[in-house]
C-alpha cells in the first residue's frame, strides 16, 4: 500500500509548480500571502480536529498528536487545540519523542531519517506504545507528524503498524486534497482580483485617470436610477485645445489635459463622478442642495478658478480658459440623455457668449442652442422660405470690380431676427439639417445667379462661390445632384467655387471627401480652402488635396496694417500661395488701410465689409460692377 501512497505521489508532485524545498517561511512575494495564510490555517485546523475525532472514535489509541505545517508555507508547526497544562505537557511529550524517532528536529522545520518508527514509553506515569509516522506532501516534502499510543496490551505488532500507516496515508491524501482545493481557492481568488483590475482599468481614462466616457455614463445613470436629491451635470470644454495642441505639440497638450484634470477633481467633492468624455471635453456629476442654483454656481466658479490656477504652472500664455454647460436632475431632466443634451446646450450657449464663462440651462434663454428643438424648427423654416441665401461680393483689390460672389445661408428666425450659421451650428452636427441647407442654399443661389446674370450677359461673368460640408462631400451622389441642379439652370461648372473648411480636408487621403472634390475640379469648378490659417492641419494638406484658392481668414487681416506678425503671416501665406499657383482672397477687409498692405504684399482679391455686408437676393441684384478707386482709398 505504501508503494501505492508513494508512486500516486509522486504523480501527482510532477503536475504542481515546484516549491524551493525545506522551507517553512511564508512567502513574503505574494500579495494575497495574508489571506492566504489565515485560510490555510482554518483548513488545517479543521482537518487536525477532524482526523483526530475520527482516529480516536475508530481505533483503540489512548493519544492521537497530528501537527501539520510545511506544505502550504505556514511558517512553524501548528499548536494543537487549547488544552489543559498537563493535557499540553503529554502532547508536547508525545511529540518530542515522536521527532526523536524520525530522526528530525521541529516538524517542519528539518528531512526526517524514517519514515515511520515505534517505542514504549512512560506518560503520566502509564506506560504507552507510540508509534510515529513522518507525513509527506506530494512533493515528498514533510507536512507534518503522526503519532499514535496505544496500551501495551492492545499493541500487535502488525495489526496496530498497518493501522497506523493506512491512517497517515488518508491524512496524507486529505492534505494534498487540501492542498489543491486551497491553491484552487487561492487562483480564483487571484483571477477575480485581476478581473476586477482589468475592469477598472477598462473603464479609465488612460490620460487622466478619470472615467472615461462609458464608465462615466455607466456609472452616472445608475446613480440616477436610484437617486432621491437633487444633482447637476456638467459638461466642460477647454476652448481653443485644438490650437494649443498645435502650438505646443501633442506632448504638452497632454500635459495640460493631466493639469485640468487635477484642477477638476480638487475643485469638486470626493462623491462626484467626473471623467474625461472626449478629446477636450469633460463631464462632472455631483449632488446639489434641492432649491437654488447657488451652490451649482459656486461650484462653477470654483472649477475655473482651479483650472486657471493649476495651468498658471505650465509656463505657456493663454491657458486654463474653460467654458461649462451644467442641467440639473430632476428638475430639468430625469434621465442621463436628456440631461446630458441641456447641458451640452447650456454648454454651447457659454461658447456663444465668447468662452470662458459658463452658463446653467434655462429653457427659454436657451433652447436656441438646442439641436434637438431646433432641429424641426430649421427645417420647417427651410421649406417656409425663411432659409436663405445671402451674398456678398469679391473684389479686384486693382480695380475695384466685383469678380464674384460668396453666398451665405442666413435664417430669418420669428423671435431672433437674422440668424448666422454660427447661430444655429448645433442644429447642423444633424446630416439631414446639414444636407437640406446646402440643399437649399445651392438651389436659391442658382436661381438668384441665373437671374442676374444670365448666360448672354457680355464679359465674363462673376463666380459663385457655395459652402458645403463634411456631411455633403461624403454623399457619393453630392456631385451629381449639384450637377444636375446647375444643368438645370444652364450655369457652366467653370462659374462654380466650392469652399471647404480645413476640417474637411483632415480626413483620408483617397477617401470620399477627397474623391468628391477631385470630381468637382475634374468637371471645371473651383476649390477653395475657407478660413484658411485657423485649422489643425491645412498646410500638411496643401499639396496632397485638390485646392485652388485660398481665403485668408480675417483674424489676419484684421490688424495686418498695424502688427508686423501679423503682416508677416499674411506675407507667407501669399508666398505658399504663388509657389502652389493658388488664387488667394483677403477675408474681414473693413479698412482702405488694410487694402494698401495686402495689394503691397502681392493680394489681388478680397472681400468684406468695406465693399459690402452680405446682402439679400434682391439688394445684391444692383451691386454688380466696379466699386471705384474711391472706394479702395476710402473715398
Amino acid at each position: 500500500m505504501q508503494d501505492a501512497i508513494d508512486d500516486r505521489q509522486g504523480r501527482a508532485a510532477a503536475s504542481r509548480p515546484s516549491r524551493p524545498p525545506g522551507s517553512s517561511e511564508p512567502d513574503t512575494s505574494d500579495p494575497d500571502a495574508a489571506e492566504r495564510r489565515t485560510f490555510v490555517t482554518a483548513e488545517i485546523d479543521r482537518m487536525q480536529k477532524t482526523v483526530r475525532d475520527a482516529v480516536l472514535a475508530g481505533v483503540d489509541a489512548r493519544d492521537c498528536v497530528l501537527v501539520l505545517d510545511t506544505s502550504l508555507r505556514l511558517g512553524p508547526g501548528t499548536a494543537a487545540p487549547t488544552q489543559t497544562d498537563a493535557q499540553q505537557g503529554r502532547h508536547d511529550l508525545i511529540l518530542q519523542t515522536a521527532l526523536s524517532l524520525l530522526g528530525g528536529g521541529r516538524a517542519g522545520l528539518e528531512p526526517r531519517a524514517e519514515r515511520s518508527a515505534v517505542q514504549r514509553l512512560s506518560v503520566d506515569g502509564e506506560d504507552v506504545v507510540l508509534f510515529a509516522m513522518s507525513l509527506h506532501d506530494e512533493d515528498a516534502q514533510d507536512l507534518g507528524v503522526l503519532g499514535l499510543t496505544f496500551a501495551p496490551g492492545d499493541w500487535d505488532d502488525s495489526r496496530q503498524v498497518r493501522l497506523g500507516t493506512m491512517i497517515g496515508a488518508l491524512v496524507e491524501n486529505l492534505l494534498s486534497a487540501g492542498t489543491r482545493r486551497v491553491a484552487l481557492e487561492v487562483d480564483y481568488v487571484a483571477m477575480n482580483r485581476q478581473a476586477s483590475r482589468l475592469h477598472r482599468l477598462a473603464e479609465i481614462d488612460p490620460l487622466t485617470k478619470l472615467e472615461n466616457s462609458t464608465s462615466f455614463r455607466d456609472k452616472v445613470q445608475q446613480v440616477l436610477a436610484h437617486a432621491t436629491g437633487s444633482a447637476a451635470l456638467i459638461i466642460l470644454d477647454i476652448d481653443h485645445f485644438k490650437s494649443i495642441n498645435d502650438l505646443y505639440g501633442h506632448r504638452f497638450g497632454d500635459a495640460y489635459l493631466q493639469a485640468i484634470a487635477q484642477s477638476i477633481l480638487s475643485a469638486f467633492p470626493e462623491t462626484a463622478i467626473i471623467g474625461r468624455l472626449g478629446g477636450d471635453e469633460f463631464g462632472i456629476f455631483v449632488s446639489v442642495p434641492t432649491k437654488g442654483t447657488s451652490y451649482l454656481e459656486s461650484l462653477l466658479s470654483r472649477c475655473r478658478s482651479a483650472v486657471q490656477r493649476t495651468t498658471a504652472f505650465l509656463g505657456k500664455p493663454d491657458l486654463g480658459r474653460v467654458s461649462m454647460g451644467a442641467a440639473t436632475f430632476p428638475e430639468q431632466a430625469e434621465d442621463f440623455d436628456t440631461l446630458f443634451e441641456l447641458a451640452d446646450t447650456a454648454l454651447y450657449a457659454a461658447k456663444d457668449l465668447g468662452r470662458s464663462t459658463h452658463r446653467i440651462f434655462t429653457p427659454e434663454k436657451h433652447d436656441m442652442f438646442n439641436a434637438r428643438a431646433m432641429g424641426p424648427l430649421f427645417l420647417r423654416a427651410v421649406r417656409h422660405g425663411q432659409v436663405q441665401p445671402y451674398f456678398q461680393p469679391i473684389v479686384d483689390l486693382d480695380t475695384g470690380a466685383c469678380v464674384g460672389y460668396e453666398a451665405l445661408a442666413r435664417w430669418n428666425e420669428r423671435k431672433r431676427g437674422l440668424l448666422r450659421p454660427q447661430a444655429f451650428a448645433p442644429v447642423l452636427k444633424d446630416h439631414t439639417c446639414a444636407e437640406t441647407l446646402t440643399r437649399c442654399i445651392v438651389q436659391r443661389a442658382l436661381d438668384w445667379y441665373t437671374a442676374t446674370f444670365p448666360a448672354s450677359t457680355p464679359g465674363d461673368r462673376p463666380t459663385l462661390a457655395l459652402n458645403v460640408t463634411s456631411f455633403d462631400l461624403m454623399n457619393p451622389e453630392f456631385v451629381f445632384e449639384l450637377q444636375a441642379h446647375m444643368a438645370d439652370r444652364n450655369v457652366d461648372w467653370n462659374s462654380i467655387v466650392i469652399e471647404v473648411t480645413e476640417g474637411v480636408v483632415l480626413g483620408e487621403r483617397k477617401g470620399q471627401a477627397y474623391r468628391s472634390l477631385g470630381e468637382l475640379r475634374m468637371r471645371g469648378a473651383k476649390v477653395a480652402l475657407d478660413d484658411f490659417g485657423t485649422g489643425y492641419g491645412g498646410l500638411r494638406h496643401l499639396s496632397d488635396w485638390p485646392i485652388d484658392l485660398l481665403k485668408i481668414d480675417q483674424s489676419f487681416v484684421r490688424d495686418v496694417h498695424l502688427n508686423p506678425r501679423n503682416a508677416a503671416i499674411v506675407d507667407a501665406m501669399l508666398t505658399i500661395a504663388d509657389q502652389f499657383g493658388f488664387d488667394v482672397i483677403a477675408e474681414g477687409v473693413e479698412l482702405p488701410a488694410q487694402v494698401e498692405k495686402l495689394r503691397a504684399s502681392g493680394c489681388r482679391k478680397g472681400q468684406g465689409y468695406l465693399f459690402s455686408e452680405p446682402m439679400s437676393a434682391q439688394h445684391a441684384r444692383r451691386t454688380f460692377g466696379p466699386f471705384g478707386q474711391a472706394v479702395l482709398d476710402g473715398q
